[in-house]
């Protein structure tokens, strides 16, 4: 099913216009306003799309309609409308988007660490935090077989072998 939900229609990625957005309309009150937020009030009052029952018995025709009304206009025209109706909503980010995203700035949850070939590196931070033991980057990500030596002693190959591992 992709990025649908299989028990609650619609809960899923759409495209816009322009950019994807991910919709969760997890109940009736919620598909009402939803379908107000489109401007399509006579969705919501559809037979074949009044409860949520309804709307996973006719998923096929109600996606297709939705998604040819969602790819009429921008992503954000539409997160900001689906917002105000109190819609769980939200874009799909490109990488470059997350790293600009203002939230994941304000919770400092992007790093940057020296890196043998790259210079430096933007990296994702641990989002968990904890008083007794913080997470930390101890070390950039390895360049190709850099560790495979220390990896295997560690396991508990003997240095003979370890040597012919990495030699191959």
């Amino acid at each position: 099913m992709g990025n649908a939900h299989p028990n609650i229609v619609p809960y899923q990625v759409f495209d816009a216009a322009d950019r994807p957005l991910v919709v969760a309309v997890a109940n009736d009150g919620i598909w009402r306003r939803f379908c107000a937020a489109l401007g399509r009030a006579d969705i919501a009052a559809d037979e074949r799309f009044r409860t949520n029952g309804d709307r996973v018995r006719n998923r096929e025709a109600l996606v297709a309609l939705l998604a040819s009304i969602l790819a009429a206009g921008p992503r954000d025209a539409w997160l900001t409308a689906l917002r105000e109706a109190e819609v769980p909503c939200g874009p799909i980010n490109s990488v470059s988007e997350v790293f600009e995203d203002p939230q994941v700035e304000a919770l400092g949850l992007v790093e940057t660490i020296p890196h043998a070939t790259a210079h430096e590196l933007r990296l994702v931070r641990s989002p968990v935090e904890m008083t007794a033991t913080p997470a930390a980057t101890r070390r950039p990500p390895p360049l190709l077989g850099e560790h495979t030596a220390e990896v295997l002693a560690e396991i508990g190959l003997g240095e003979e072998e370890v040597r012919r591992i990495v030699k191959r």
